[in-house]
């Protein structure tokens, strides 16, 4: 290479990084029934939450792994980043 590639490179280097595509852990979820509230003022899109199976359709990303870790009905997921509408007609 010539000493003009090795200097573009070099100047350009900076430029080339990819933004943190990664959430942070928002686990510190209330007693039942105020998960979803605390998860939607508090958590941003990509979070790690944990919250109840019935919440899973509603908030997890499905891009990204659906854990149950191990207490009955319990599941850590990726936040969606809001809830998901329910399909009027679909819960009859």
């Amino acid at each position: 290479m010539n000493k003009l590639s090795v200097l573009t490179l070099l100047l350009l280097t900076p430029f080339c990084y990819g933004k943190d595509k990664l959430g942070k852990v928002c686990l510190n979820i209330p007693e039942r029934g105020l998960e979803t509230v605390k998860i939607e003022n508090t958590c941003k899109k990509g979070d790690i939450i944990m919250l109840d199976q019935k919440h899973v359709a509603y908030l997890c990303d499905f891009n990204s792994a659906v854990v149950n870790y191990g207490v009955y009905g319990k599941y850590v997921c990726v936040y969606l980043g809001e809830k998901r509408e329910l399909r009027e007609g679909s819960n009859d």
